[in-house]
C-alpha cells in the first residue's frame, strides 16, 4: 500500500491580498498540489481540508469522490490545544463512506493541523480499497 504522507500546508497571503490554503501530499510514486482560495478566516480550516482532498484524489492511484462534509475546531475542557475535527464524504464505485478524522494542534498551526485531520479520516479507508483494488 501506498501510503499518502503531507509534504507540507501552509496558508499563502497572495500579491493581491487574497488568501489560500496549499498542500502538497506525496506517495511513493507521485506529488500532488490542492489548492483552495479562503474567502475570510472562519473558512481557513474547511479551506485546507478541500485542498488537501484536491490533491488526495490526484496522488491516490483510486477513482474515488471525496468531498467535504464539515470541519472545524473545538478546545476540549482542560486541553491547551484545540482538536480539529473533519468529516469526509468518499465514494469509490458502489460503496461509500463517511469518514471522521481528527488531530490535536495549536491555534496557530490550522493549516497543518486540518490537512493531518483529513488524512486521518481518509488513509485507513484509502488503505483497504487499494489492498482490494490491488487483488482484482
Amino acid at each position: 500500500m501506498q501510503r499518502i504522507i503531507l509534504e507540507s500546508a501552509d496558508i499563502i497571503e497572495k500579491m493581491d491580498g487574497s488568501r489560500e490554503a496549499v498542500v502538497v501530499l506525496r506517495s511513493d510514486t507521485n506529488e500532488n498540489v490542492g489548492i483552495t482560495a479562503i474567502t475570510d478566516e472562519a473558512e481557513a480550516i474547511q479551506a485546507v481540508a478541500k485542498a488537501t482532498l484536491h490533491a488526495l484524489k490526484r496522488t491516490t492511484p483510486l477513482a474515488i469522490t471525496a468531498e467535504l462534509a464539515t470541519a472545524g475546531k473545538i478546545r476540549p475542557e482542560g486541553m491547551k490545544d484545540f482538536l480539529y475535527i473533519v468529516k469526509v464524504e468518499l465514494g469509490y464505485g458502489q460503496e461509500r463512506f463517511s469518514l471522521t478524522g481528527t488531530c490535536m494542534g495549536r491555534e496557530d498551526d490550522i493549516a497543518t493541523s486540518a490537512a493531518k485531520a483529513t488524512l486521518d479520516a481518509t488513509n485507513r479507508v484509502l488503505e483497504y480499497l487499494t489492498e482490494t483494488y490491488d487483488k482484482r
